[in-house]
């Protein structure tokens, strides 16, 4: 795993005050285990030594920008970092506002998006930088509620948003922060705990006004744990429960090769050559012209095409 170097900060202190959040979570966080100070300094403090050294250089922490931090947030649903980086540049470099992302035409957009996957986000993505144009005049919400109010913004996404474009004290629970939190100060048991569980032992770790540096520290730690190299020794030697993995559950993963979502992926990407027949895309796709309909019937319902009589293409 690669990691750049870069600059870091002191250890900050542990906040005393608990993240005042609205909209699902603004009945109070539940009870957690209490977790000692001194504890949470020393964590606090290896964690940002560490990541003064081992940081991960991705370009969407180079920017305060509330629609590049959603755009990044949004491409790194279900899709890996690495794959990620390079359609983020070339998405700000063609679309660097919310309004122009906003006026872009939905084809445009979709030729632009191909090979990402899960193509609903870009139409979501839209959707949200239409209504930040259009309602909201081109300002942000600063509210959990009102964030995920916007299509395809999550809890997670909203507080992201929060955290990283306004450096509110948001506490987030992405896969690799539930990980290095939980088996460091809950232990093996962490994995059963609900997400507001969770959250609450989070935000007991969360330093104050370092909510942008403090989860992209933790989140790299946690994408490096598979790693055997000599930059983690000092976890091994200082959190050990770090390093111990939680019993494996069997998760097969359903057959990608003639999946509706293969499928989905196929017509949209034929798409960009120009409209086609739903008897056409049937025959080059191998694909019955009953399941191809009730596929593209899907499509056109998320926005995603656009179906006259028997032709189909790009919005």
């Amino acid at each position: 795993m690669k990691f750049g170097k870069g600059r870091g900060v002191s250890p900050a202190s542990r906040s005393s005050a608990k993240p005042t959040l609205t909209g699902k979570l603004a009945t109070p966080l539940p009870p957690s285990p209490s977790i000692p100070d001194r504890e949470v300094r020393r964590f606090q403090w290896l964690l940002f030594r560490w990541y003064k050294t081992y940081q991960r250089d991705l370009p969407w922490r180079k920017t305060h920008d509330p629609y590049k931090i959603l755009v990044s947030e949004v491409m790194l649903q279900q899709t890996q970092v690495p794959r990620v980086i390079p359609k983020y540049v070339v998405f700000i470099k063609r679309y660097p506002t919310a309004a122009s992302f906003a006026k872009a035409p939905t084809a445009d957009i979709l030729r632009l998006w191909s090979g990402l996957g899960y193509n609903r986000r870009a139409i979501y993505l839209k959707r949200a930088t239409e209504i930040i144009a259009d309602e909201w005049h081109n300002q942000w919400p600063r509210t959990i509620g009102e964030l995920q109010k916007l299509p395809g913004v999550g809890l997670y996404t909203a507080g992201a948003i929060l955290s990283f474009a306004f450096n509110k004290d948001v506490p987030l629970a992405d896969v690799n922060m539930e990980r290095v939190i939980g088996r460091i100060f809950v232990g093996p048991v962490w994995p059963k705990l609900s997400q507001k569980q969770l959250l609450a032992v989070i935000a007991q770790v969360l330093p104050k006004n370092k909510s942008r540096l403090f989860p992209h520290a933790v989140m790299d730690l946690g994408a490096a744990l598979n790693a055997n190299d000599d930059f983690l020794a000092i976890w091994r030697k200082e959190f050990p429960a770090l390093f111990i993995r939680e019993p494996k559950t069997e998760n097969r993963q359903p057959k990608w090769q003639g999946s509706n979502r293969q499928i989905r992926g196929a017509v949209l990407k034929s798409l960009q050559g120009g409209t086609k027949s739903t008897q056409d895309l049937s025959m080059e796709l191998s694909v019955s012209l009953s399941r191809l309909n009730e596929l593209v019937s899907a499509l056109a319902s998320d926005g995603l095409v656009k179906k006259v009589g028997q032709k189909v293409a790009l919005p």
